[in-house]
């Protein structure tokens, strides 16, 4: 039976600029356990908070449980510490990239659109990767527990990625797809690869369309890290590392040049 339930993260104002990460008293503060999914993301936050997040919770196994409890709560204090990185810079900082361009104001509110749980399933409709996103009202973020908990090679193994470094660079990849510009490409890449004679009998995510999305939201991620000042450790998601291509060159590298667009 899957148990469903919200985690909600706070943090109170802050005094002056301190290491979330380590702080105690004016950092980031999680609910002690985690509240009935009400609907009410506000649901258990103090009247003084600065600034709160849920984090949903999908348990399918219950050994699971409290592992996924865990990594709720870890993501919850690092989407405080994400919003307040960006909350340091103007609504118009750019963020430009091969693919295009965005700023962190539309990464802010993309962000604060999206609903995100933390789950112990799998498999995320054969995409074969730790989650899945999509843009829409509202937008979802879905992520597999093990990827967020201190474990060896996950996102967040601290000894690769100090601090919550590696969550951090996960959603800022994950918020490259849900973003209009991802979805955008997304979109495009979808319909052409349906198109391409060399690939329309095969399931998206076997393509080289996909791998080639994958590149564009580590490419989404980097840029904004660069314009935001975070360390990421040489983080890339999925060991997808290079350029995106516009997906009508991997179309045309695949048919005749009179079939080229």
């Amino acid at each position: 039976m899957t148990e469903v339930s919200i985690i909600t993260g706070y943090r109170r104002p802050l005094t002056n600029r301190v290491d979330l990460a380590n702080s105690k008293s004016t950092g980031p503060v999680v609910s002690s356990q985690a509240m009935a999914n009400t609907g009410d993301g506000a649901y258990g936050v103090p009247a003084d908070a600065a600034q709160a997040v849920s984090v949903n919770i999908t348990v399918t196994v219950a050994a699971n449980a409290d592992g996924v409890r865990e990594a709720a709560e870890r993501l919850a204090i690092s989407l405080l510490e994400l919003k307040d990185i960006l909350q340091g810079y103007t609504a118009d900082t750019k963020v430009v990239f091969s693919s295009g361009s965005t700023t962190v104001g539309n990464i802010l509110q993309d962000m604060n659109n999206t609903r995100f749980t933390v789950t112990d399933e799998t498999g995320f409709g054969g995409n074969n990767g730790v989650g899945a996103a999509i843009r829409g009202t509202p937008n979802t973020e879905t992520i597999n527990y093990h990827s967020i908990l201190n474990e060896p090679q996950s996102y967040g193994d601290k000894s690769l990625y100090p601090g919550n470094t590696g969550i951090y660079g996960i959603m800022l990849h994950e918020l490259g797809h849900i973003s209009a510009l991802g979805e955008g490409f997304r979109s495009y890449s979808v319909n052409l690869q349906r198109q391409d004679p060399t690939t329309k009998t095969s399931t998206f995510y076997q393509t080289d369309y996909s791998k080639n999305l994958e590149l564009f939201a580590n490419n989404f991620m980097d840029a904004a890290a660069t314009a935001l000042r975070i360390n990421l450790y040489n983080l890339a998601p999925g060991g997808y590392r290079g350029t995106a291509k516009a997906p009508s060159d991997i179309y045309n590298s695949h048919v005749p040049p009179n079939q080229q667009i």
